[in-house]
């Protein structure tokens, strides 16, 4: 029995305009200013090694958050530095404690420095967004990505941040992301991880035929659905009395 979709016509999504010049508060062109960027959160204070903390906070301290002579005269092997990992590593660090105010200073003297920026680093900074409860600072650096730092997006940068959004509950939200990243940038292609996160946030939103719409696109972009694709789509045709389909979705998943 095949899945049946509504014939009523889809729902156009206008929650907030897609970017403009004078504007950078979902998606911006260019890089907003330096206040603006991830230096909002209040610093975490500093811990001793028995793990008291000290009264004396980070954002007490002043200029960048290494040494450049640390640097001076840094080898380099192809697109790799010496002292490329230790910013690495300061960014997974300062990602861990949510500490973005150091995240922007490591990202500022990388740009100085010009050094290689890694697609990973970036995805540590957006599950930092994802647990400060801070989606528009992940999408916000996510547009900053290829012009400001000249750091690729893959699927996997996209799918980290649209899973940010989905995880604040801010369901057609995603569905603008998506549409404004996938559509309009045209340069990164959807998997897997992609269709369950975007079929979730359509259920959820009440957007069920669009899920199963997009679900039949799935064989179209040689995408395979997985168990939590059929799952998550079968839960939502259930939730919208939508039992005969439900049961045609599992029959077809077996």
């Amino acid at each position: 029995m095949p899945i049946s979709t509504s014939k009523g016509k889809r729902p156009t999504l206008k929650l907030f305009s897609i970017p403009s010049k004078s504007h950078y508060q979902l998606f911006s062109a260019k890089p907003s200013p330096t206040a603006q960027h991830l230096n909002e959160s209040p610093a975490p204070q500093l811990r001793h090694r028995d793990g008291t903390c000290s009264q004396e906070s980070i954002s007490n301290f002043e200029g960048p958050p290494i040494s450049d002579t640390i640097f001076r005269d840094s080898r380099k092997l192809g697109t790799y530095r010496r002292g490329d990992s230790t910013f690495y590593s300061l960014i997974e660090y300062h990602a861990k404690y949510g500490d973005f105010r150091s995240l922007e200073m490591v990202l500022e003297q990388m740009k100085r420095d010009k050094r290689a920026f890694l697609e990973k680093n970036f995805i540590l900074i957006f599950r930092a967004c994802g647990k400060a409860n801070l989606p528009r600072k992940a999408i916000e650096l996510f547009d900053r990505m290829v012009d400001e730092f000249q750091c690729k997006q893959t699927v996997k940068s996209f799918n980290s941040v649209l899973n940010v959004i989905i995880q604040q509950g801010l369901y057609r939200h995603a569905l603008e992301f998506y549409d404004y990243v996938i559509d309009k940038k045209k340069n990164i292609s959807p998997n897997v991880l992609t269709f369950n996160l975007m079929i979730k946030a359509l259920c959820k939103s009440g957007l069920v035929s669009r899920a199963v719409d997009l679900f039949r696109e799935m064989p179209i972009l040689k995408c395979d659905p997985d168990v939590f694709t059929y799952c998550t789509l079968m839960d939502g045709l259930c939730k919208d009395n939508r039992i005969e389909d439900a049961v045609a979705c599992w029959m077809r998943c077996k």
